[in-house]
């Protein structure tokens, strides 16, 4: 067996997780760039939505290697095989990447809510207008 089966479990959650990351910056590119108000909440949504899911790619990712990477079958001179300084610097990336997805969908929520009370406002400084 050339690639262990955890290794390519490994390496399939952490690809999509990097490309979550990716669509996510593609999306806030065009959010920050040329996004109409009217899509600006939806935006933010999807933004959140795409991180949460690169996050629990990421979460599998780690969950996985962190179990059986340690082991004595995948590396030789097991003796001097720990988990480096990248592993650590992944579960890190991965705990950020949790902490902005929430990040942007309080940001959404929050855009939300101006927009109720905007257009609330607006109907309350026409009181007489005729609705059809």
């Amino acid at each position: 067996m050339l690639v262990p089966p955890f290794f390519v479990a490994t390496q399939f959650f952490f690809t999509i997780c990097f490309v979550g990351m990716l669509i996510a910056i593609g999306l806030v590119l065009m959010y920050l760039l040329c996004i109409d108000d009217y899509y600006r909440v939806k935006v933010l949504r999807w933004i959140g939505f795409d991180l949460m899911v690169a996050g629990a790619c990421g979460t599998i990712a780690l969950i996985v290697f962190g179990a059986q990477g340690d082991g004595r079958d995948f590396m030789p001179d097991w003796e001097q095989n720990y988990l480096s300084w990248s592993f650590g610097l992944a579960f890190v990336g991965v705990v950020f990447m949790y902490v902005v997805a929430v990040l942007f969908l309080v940001e959404a929520r929050i855009m939300q809510r101006k927009e109720i009370a905007r257009e609330s406002q607006e109907k309350q400084a026409y009181p007489m207008e005729r609705t059809v």
